[in-house]
């Protein structure tokens, strides 16, 4: 059984309530204004992005750098 902000949001997919609903399921956090990268840890959504837990990837060494302007996660590797 939906609730009345799962309807309305089903309804209007632009609206802010259907944003936070969709943030709050894939597990985001939404944002409101402007986006500030103070806060954006690229290690955390390298281990989103390859559905492994985050520990797991700072086990292998993962760590925060920067590449030019863009934020990379550098992982040694090891031969």
């Amino acid at each position: 059984m939906l609730t009345e902000t799962q309807r309305r949001t089903v309804n209007d997919p632009l609206s802010p309530e259907t944003l936070r609903f969709v943030a709050e399921q894939v597990g985001n956090q939404p944002v409101s204004g402007t986006s500030s990268n103070q806060d954006f840890d690229i290690v955390v959504a390298v281990a989103r992005a390859k559905r492994m837990p985050l520990e797991t990837l700072r086990q292998f060494g993962a760590e925060a750098a920067k590449r030019g302007k863009n934020p990379v996660a550098r992982v040694p590797v090891y031969t």
